[in-house]
């Protein structure tokens, strides 16, 4: 939280002493089964599968898990969604938690990075406890909506153009 400023899209780094990134992303990955609902763990058994095994570094390609250090302004619990883009084409099977001082999110079968977020899925391939040097943007969220980091004047802006 210290290092959480009132400056949207400021990249940080830090270092994090002592973590085990592998059980991080399994608390990560069990926070996001615990915010869906019931169909999601019939529908990616395979997620519930790499949190119950302590051991297993088996998290399919499919699913990624990105982190972005936030202040929340609006807090996220953001369960199963698939956003579209008109601008891309690309779908993205998502579900979001912002929550001070991270926001993580959880994608499905898309096979693009996501601007402005740290890709952590590797996290699954560590065995012990390590330090790691960390860097990642502060992103807003003054959306309810998941995968919107636009600034209070950016959305401001948009209203203001809309409502003419």
């Amino acid at each position: 939280m210290e290092i959480l400023e009132n400056v949207e899209f400021k990249k940080h780094s830090y270092r994090i002493n002592d973590i085990n990134p592998d059980k991080i992303l399994k608390q990560i990955v069990s926070m996001f089964l615990a915010i869906n609902d019931e169909w999601y763990l019939k529908a990616y058994p395979e997620l519930s599968k790499f949190v119950k095994d302590d051991e297993s570094k088996n998290l399919p390609e499919k699913f990624r898990i990105y982190c972005y250090l936030s202040r929340a302004e609006n807090i996220r619990y953001m369960n199963h969604v698939v956003k579209g883009s008109f601008r891309s084409g690309d779908p993205i099977n998502c579900s979001e938690i912002s929550f001070p001082p991270y926001g993580y999110v959880l994608t499905i079968d898309s096979n693009k990075d996501i601007p402005y977020l740290t890709n952590i899925t590797s996290f699954k391939n560590f065995t012990e406890t390590i330090s790691l040097n960390m860097n990642m943007f502060q992103l807003p969220t003054h959306m309810p909506f998941p995968l919107d980091y636009r600034t209070k004047k950016e959305i401001e802006e948009e209203i203001r153009r809309n409502s003419i």
